[in-house]
């Protein structure tokens, strides 16, 4: 497989994922959520995640900073960092996976940080929002004296566009759109090299959403830091993110710079998604879902995992396994109508057999 390209290829790469799959539980009955996930964040950009629930993406997010609960577990697979020099604490690439406790305790926050979704649910509903801001500074900057620490917590509401009278307020007593700021702003706390978001705007209404994302892109724009976005809003990754990964049944079926996939998306599944959601601009079109649903990840998947649903579903597809492909410079795909042998014979006028659907393929 050669390795994914970002928008950015003239910046190095900060995160390296290579082959990882996590399995929640063993043996027989093990449910396989990411199964030889390939990827790669480079400095500065924002990499958006994409898919259904269920679809391994938040899974991936844990795995990355080890923070999976049994019985998930990684069974396979290598996570590395590079740091990026300047402001960087650290010298030497990280193997993450193997990283030991004290390693693994500065490399979170520090290096990498996590945006949890549910913010209700991650802040502690009794600590007020001083507290909760300045533990990761007493835990990781312990010779910070109070009234820095103070200062620093009232910098990073201003960050996020809070008033610093709200350091006194519980969680219970903010708005949800503030909440999912705070963690924001805690994620931010040491200025880290890498954020990741999981669903940040999940469950807020539109503008709270809107207003959100708009601070998101700011701050990413002033701290010079590498963002994984990840989100079942595949337009909301379209406005926010520099390429787009779109994941299915725990594995990556296309790898696209954001313009490319809205112009044309390759995967059927990516073109689901899309076909989904209204359409602000242009004539009005009718809106599809996609048919069926997601294959259960505890059984073997023989051959595409999305050919059940896929309307474009050709006999091999039950059988053979579709690599993730390069089709062109910085497109990825993982489909067997899009393979560059089946491109060729199409744009030759070979009329392959196997690219038209049969009756039997319909039901």
């Amino acid at each position: 497989m050669s390795t994914p390209i970002a928008r950015h290829p003239e910046s190095a790469p900060v995160l390296d994922i290579r082959d990882l799959r996590v399995d929640y539980g063993s043996g027989a009955g093990a449910v396989h959520a990411v199964r030889g996930v390939d990827l790669t964040l480079r400095r500065s950009e924002v990499l958006g995640i994409a898919g259904e629930s269920g679809s391994g993406k938040s899974t991936l997010a844990y795995a990355i900073t080890r923070l999976l609960r049994p019985p998930a577990q990684v069974v396979d697979g290598s996570v590395v960092y590079h740091p990026p020099g300047g402001r960087s604490r650290r010298e030497e690439p990280l193997d993450v996976l193997s990283a030991g406790p004290e390693t693994l305790r500065k490399f979170r926050w520090e290096e990498v940080a996590i945006v949890f979704q549910a913010a209700m649910s991650a802040l502690n509903p009794v600590l007020d929002i001083r507290r909760q801001l300045t533990d990761t500074l007493v835990a990781h900057r312990p010779g910070m004296s109070k009234a820095a620490r103070l200062d620093r917590a009232r910098e990073l509401l201003d960050l996020v566009g809070i008033d610093a009278d709200r350091l006194r307020a519980f969680p219970h007593q903010l708005s949800g759109g503030q909440r999912q700021r705070v963690m924001i702003a805690m994620a931010l706390a040491l200025e880290p090299e890498i954020i990741i978001m999981d669903e940040p705007t999940t469950a807020l209404d539109v503008v709270v959403q809107r207003g959100i994302i708009r601070r998101i892109m700011e701050l990413r724009s002033r701290l010079d830091c590498s963002v994984i976005f990840i989100t079942h809003d595949l337009s909301l990754l379209l406005e926010v993110a520099d390429t787009i990964a779109v994941m299915y049944a725990g594995k990556l079926v296309e790898l696209s710079e954001s313009e490319s996939l809205r112009r044309d998306p390759r995967h059927p599944y990516t073109a689901g998604l899309l076909s989904s959601f209204p359409s602000l601009r242009g004539p009005r079109r009718p809106l599809t879902g996609i048919d069926g649903s997601p294959p259960d990840l505890r059984e073997a998947l023989p051959g595409c995992p999305f050919h059940p649903r896929c309307p474009e579903v050709i006999p091999a597809c039950r059988d053979q396994v579709p690599a993730l492909t390069e089709v062109e410079p910085r497109r990825h795909v993982a489909c067997l109508r899009r393979t560059p042998a089946a491109v060729a014979s199409a744009s030759a006028g070979g009329g392959d057999p196997e690219l038209s659907v049969g009756e039997e393929d319909r039901s």
